[in-house]
């Protein structure tokens, strides 16, 4: 089994609707980034990381999301204090010093903060999704949301196939990568060292097989179900439908609520003892 993809453990997770957990995953990335402080993130934050708890996540797949948040946030915040100067900081800082071209001030560690906890809560919200559904789960609750869409004459069941698809063999892909990483390197192929030119052809190496190995896994994808004699402009009965139960009831309440106090935030409705800790 993939180690990014579905994991069939007995969690309150996975007794979860797909719909509502495909709705989590779109309010938490739209809320993410309309929330424009520290505050608010940390508050959107809280209730993704005991999600991500509930889904019972292994010690190494989680030691691995934790490195590649750590090494998405470096590079942000050398981005940020490289372009950033103090011409360009509109509102006042508390510190601010220059070194060599690089521009340090709270302003830009602040910045950097915000966009590192949204990528957390993507990348937790993803996972959590992927390693809780089921594939025909994830379909059939794509299909459902993309229903509004017959009526301008998409297919929302291709369409929903298709992202589930994407969903599938995104782990696939990574998987294929790191082990084609492994035999390039045991080739002598270097990925760290050497200059810009030595670097591009290593990744040329890295590159070229995994879209080879894309579309052939692809092409054998499509001939299987074309052997199954899958069509998917035929209508089939649905063995399973998709029920709401209380708690999925409750987790709609929830994100609706969510929604409320971001826009509330966002739009000034708010005591003024948010504000304080907004300014933190």
């Amino acid at each position: 089994m993939s180690s990014g993809g579905y994991i069939n453990k007995k969690t309150i997770l996975h007794k979860f609707n797909s719909i509502v957990k495909i709705l989590a995953l779109i309010v938490f990335i739209c809320v993410s980034f309309i929330g424009d402080n520290i505050f608010i993130q940390l508050i959107i934050l809280l209730p993704v990381a005991f999600f991500y708890i509930l889904s019972k996540p292994s010690f190494k797949s989680f030691l691995s999301l934790l490195i590649t948040i750590l090494l998405i946030g470096i590079i942000v915040f050398v981005l940020q204090i490289y372009f950033t100067d103090s011409s360009t900081i509109k509102d006042p800082v508390n510190f601010y010093f220059k070194w060599w071209k690089f521009n340090f001030s709270d302003k830009a560690i602040s910045l950097t903060l915000i966009v590192i906890i949204r990528i957390t809560i993507v990348m937790f919200v993803s996972s959590i999704l992927i390693r809780t559904t089921k594939s025909i789960d994830l379909t059939r609750g794509i299909e459902t949301l993309l229903m509004p869409f017959k009526l301008i004459g998409i297919p929302s069941r291709i369409l929903a196939r298709i992202i589930s698809l994407v969903f599938r063999f995104m782990p696939n892909l990574s998987e294929e990568a790191k082990r084609i990483m492994k035999s390039q390197a045991s080739r002598g192929v270097s990925f760290k060292g050497g200059n810009i030119i030595k670097k591009s052809k290593a990744t040329l190496t890295l590159i070229v097989p995994l879209f080879i190995s894309a579309f052939n896994k692809a092409e054998d994808l499509s001939n299987a179900m074309t052997v199954r004699g899958y069509n998917p402009y035929k209508k089939t009965p649905k063995y399973r439908r998709l029920k709401l139960k209380w708690f999925d009831i409750l987790a709609f309440l929830f994100f609706v609520s969510l929604i409320v106090f971001v826009i509330l935030n966002r739009t000034e409705i708010i005591p003024n003892w948010i504000y304080l800790l907004n300014n933190w």
